[in-house]
């Protein structure tokens, strides 16, 4: 609501950053805004992009142990950034970057198993291939470049297209765009890279 939005801007500018503040509806988890900001800015330019979000998985006994290994593993060092630039100039048939160990996962029977009806309508519209093998970053945390993000973007999804937050563990459209990242890459010719 407003006050969330007021307590970050009030957050970002006690800690002196130069970052903007956009609030979202409670709909497609952290999928649902972050495709958001790729249609609100599809054609900016940056060298890659960090998608990180608060994660939160109580149907895991490791859900904090997984969260803290994501992060670390993204941003193993205050010279991070520098890192995965010089890791995506080095693997230019890399469009994602994971953290190791335990983030990819292969997208297997999971429509069969979880998919919801808009899950299973957006599989049948972009899923025009065998996916069971292609793996996924688990946890939807990532490092991209562009022509990932510019995929994002071109996805015609709104808001109202994600089902409601009812705390669902798996099954939603949501769940189905954090394997969606697999397919893209896959489009694009490239992969999802081990950091």
């Amino acid at each position: 609501g407003v006050q969330s939005v007021e307590l970050c801007e009030k957050w970002v500018l006690s800690n002196g950053l130069n970052a903007s503040v956009l609030g979202s509806v409670n709909r497609g988890r952290d999928w649902g805004p972050f495709v958001g900001l790729t249609q609100l800015f599809p054609d900016i330019e940056f060298a890659a992009i960090l998608k990180l979000h608060t994660k939160r998985s109580p149907h895991r006994n490791d859900g904090g142990h997984w969260f803290q290994h994501l992060v670390e593993g993204l941003l193993p060092s205050g010279t991070a950034a520098d890192s995965v630039l010089g890791e995506f100039a080095t693997q230019p048939e890399a469009s994602c970057m994971v953290a190791a160990r335990g983030s990819l996962v292969p997208i297997g029977d999971w429509l069969e198993q979880a998919g919801s009806p808009k899950s299973f309508a957006f599989a049948s519209e972009h899923w025009s291939t065998d996916v069971r093998k292609l793996e996924y970053p688990a946890g939807s945390m990532m490092w991209m470049n562009m022509d990932v993000w510019r995929a994002l973007s071109r996805l015609d999804l709104t808001p109202t297209d994600f089902e409601p937050e009812l705390g669902q563990l798996d099954g939603t459209l949501a769940h189905a765009l954090e394997r969606h990242t697999a397919i893209i890459a896959k489009q694009l010719d490239s992969g999802i890279a081990l950091m």
